[in-house]
This record gives C-alpha cells, sequence and structure tokens, in this order.
C-alpha cells in the first residue's frame, strides 16, 4: 500500500511541475510578444538617432504662443481699454443737472462739480459728496426713450 501511494504522489508531482512549466513557458511567450509591440520606434528618437532634428516642433510652439496672446490681445485686454477710456471721458465731462447713479447703485442729479469729487441730490434736500470714480452714467433716461 505504501508503494502505491509513493507512485502516486510522484505522478502528482511530475504532473504539477509539468504545468508550472507550461504556464512559465506561456508567460514568456506572453512577455516576448508585449515588447516587440511596445518597442516600436518613435518618430521623434529615431530622427534624433539617424542625425536629423525634428521637424517643427520648437517653431509650432512659439506660433501658438503668439496667436494666444493676439487672441486675448483682441477679446480682453481692447475692448476693456476702450470701456475706461469712454468711462473717464464721461467722469471728465460731469456738470450740473446731469443724471448719474453711484456705483452703489443711488441715482441723484449733479449739483457741485469738483476736481475730485461730485455733490449729487438725491432726493428731496438731501445731498451726498461722491468721488468721481464712484459714479457711472444713468441709464435710465435712454431706456426711457
Amino acid at each position: 500500500m505504501n508503494t502505491f501511494y509513493l507512485l502516486d504522489n510522484e505522478a502528482a508531482v511530475q504532473q504539477t511541475a509539468q504545468t508550472v512549466q507550461e504556464t512559465v513557458q506561456t508567460e514568456v511567450q506572453s512577455t516576448q510578444t508585449t515588447q516587440a509591440v511596445t518597442e516600436q520606434p518613435d518618430p521623434a528618437k529615431a530622427a534624433q538617432q539617424q542625425g536629423k532634428k525634428p521637424q517643427g516642433n520648437g517653431w509650432s510652439m512659439w506660433i501658438m504662443l503668439a496667436l494666444i496672446f493676439v487672441v486675448m490681445w483682441l477679446f480682453m485686454i481692447r475692448p476693456q481699454r476702450k470701456q475706461q477710456k469712454q468711462m473717464e471721458e464721461f467722469r471728465n465731462s460731469l456738470k450740473k443737472g446731469d443724471k448719474v447713479v453711484t456705483v452703489g447703485g443711488i441715482y441723484g442729479e449733479i449739483v457741485e462739480v469738483g476736481e475730485k469729487t461730485v455733490l449729487i441730490k438725491v432726493d428731496g434736500d438731501t445731498k451726498l459728496r461722491v468721488d468721481k470714480a464712484g459714479l457711472v452714467k444713468d441709464y435710465s433716461e435712454a431706456q426711457q426713450r
């Protein structure tokens, strides 16, 4: 009975060894296949190895940066400067009787204009002295027309 048991164990060990050997061979083959697929040559590296420079990488980056700057200037900076210039012209041309709105939303009529400040009549006898930078045009008149 012991002899049969030993023969049975030897057969199991040989079968396990054969299975392990087959698994190792399969893994080696899949690793070689993966390496062959991933080791495809990079065009930039191949060009450098042959002594050639990659084409257009440096110039295209600078052209794109310049285009981004031009677009930002056209759509953001230029309109903002134009609006600031209009507001400065408006504030310099203020005179008695003009209707204005403060940046805080207070509507009033100009009573007195100083160099940097304006006195506006808000309601009845209520008057406020406000900095010119805190005024915007009263658009309610333009909307009523």
